[in-house]
C-alpha cells in the first residue's frame, strides 16, 4: 500500500516495474473485503499526468467521504430518532 486515506477508506497503489498482476489481484481483493476502495496508477502516469491523477483521487475521495458521512441508518434501528421508532 503506497497511500491510505482512512476518512475515505481509500488505498492508492502506484505500480512500477515490480508490478505483478497476480500479487496485486490478491492484495486488491483482500483490501476490498475490508471495505476499502483501491485505485491503481502506473508510476509514469503519476509523473507525467500528475494533475489528472490528483483530480481522479480527489473526485473519488470526496464521493466516498460524503457517502460515509450521510450513510442511511443501520438495519437494527440505530441512528433513528426515538419518535420514528415503533
Amino acid at each position: 500500500m503506497d497511500f491510505f486515506c482512512n476518512e475515505a477508506s481509500l488505498v492508492i497503489e502506484v505500480d512500477g516495474s515490480q508490478h505483478n498482476d497476480d500479487t496485486d489481484a490478491v492484495r486488491t481483493s483482500s483490501l476490498r473485503r475490508q471495505g476499502l476502495r483501491v485505485l491503481r496508477f502506473w508510476d509514469n502516469q503519476v509523473l507525467i499526468e500528475t494533475e489528472a491523477v490528483l483530480e481522479q483521487i480527489q473526485r473519488i475521495a470526496q464521493t466516498r467521504t460524503l457517502t460515509r458521512r450521510f450513510a442511511p441508518p443501520s438495519p437494527d434501528g440505530r441512528g433513528k430518532s426515538k419518535s420514528n421508532q415503533k
